[in-house]
This record gives C-alpha cells, sequence and structure tokens, in this order.
C-alpha cells in the first residue's frame, strides 16, 4: 500500500486505486423534524440513495468500480451537531458498514453507547460529509 491508500501488486495491476479527489462526495446534510434535506457541493453523480437506516443514514452509491473502499469525515456546520427528538444529540457518527455500493454512516450518543440514531429520531442539525471513492 501506498501513501495514497493505493494497493498495489506492480507493474499495472492496482485494486482499488484512489486518485486524491478524483471521486469526492460533498454534501451539506440538514435535518429538520426527521426530514432530511441534501445539497450536494460536489459528487452527487456517485450517489443514487440517501436514505434513513435503523443504525444512522445510508448512502447506496453508483457509477463506482468494485472494490473501492470509501473513507468518510465529517464536518459539524450547527453548534451542536444533530439533536434527537429525546432532547440529547448524535455526537459519535462512523462508518459501521460500507463497500464499493454502499455506505451506512452509524450514529450514537458517545461510542461506548449500544443503541443507534436514525434519521427518523433527529429533530435537528446540520453536518457536512465528506467521502473519498
Amino acid at each position: 500500500m501506498n501513501f495514497n491508500n493505493n494497493l498495489n501488486f506492480g507493474g499495472t495491476d492496482d485494486l482499488s486505486v484512489r486518485i486524491i479527489g478524483s471521486r469526492l462526495v460533498h454534501l451539506r446534510l440538514s435535518i429538520t423534524n426527521s426530514v432530511p434535506t441534501v445539497i450536494y457541493r460536489k459528487g452527487a453523480d456517485f450517489v443514487a440513495n440517501l436514505e434513513s437506516d435503523a443504525s444512522g443514514i445510508k448512502v447506496t452509491f453508483k457509477n463506482i468500480p468494485s472494490n473501492t473502499v470509501p473513507f468518510m469525515g465529517f464536518m459539524l456546520v450547527s453548534a451542536e451537531g444533530f439533536k434527537t427528538t429525546a432532547g440529547t444529540y448524535a455526537n459519535y457518527q462512523y462508518m459501521r458498514q460500507y463497500n464499493s455500493n454502499f455506505l451506512l454512516i452509524g450514529m450514537k450518543e458517545w461510542s461506548n453507547v449500544n443503541i443507534h440514531i436514525a434519521i427518523a429520531d433527529i429533530a435537528s442539525g446540520v453536518e457536512e460529509i465528506k467521502i473519498h471513492l
């Protein structure tokens, strides 16, 4: 593996070659009363669907080569992040499941809690999500 996270076996037999910035999905996810609004800054042509899941947010990809592994980053825009309908906050986001077809973003209050938060349980909040494919 080289420093661009490319797996290679010599010659031209590269697997999952990832050129920085070539396939970037950058979106702003705003949720109000459990209704998500998505504004794409870049990469809408790589996303087929974004939907609520029992664990959080499921992003389904299109036009992505098989064996591609997504890399993800978050940037809070609203002061608290996502506020739940119970008055708590979804402070912990992580890649729960992923492959070249989809990315399931898990949301929890804390990393050591076993209860996951779905979009349906989010009252409000805004986040920027970047996914490198």
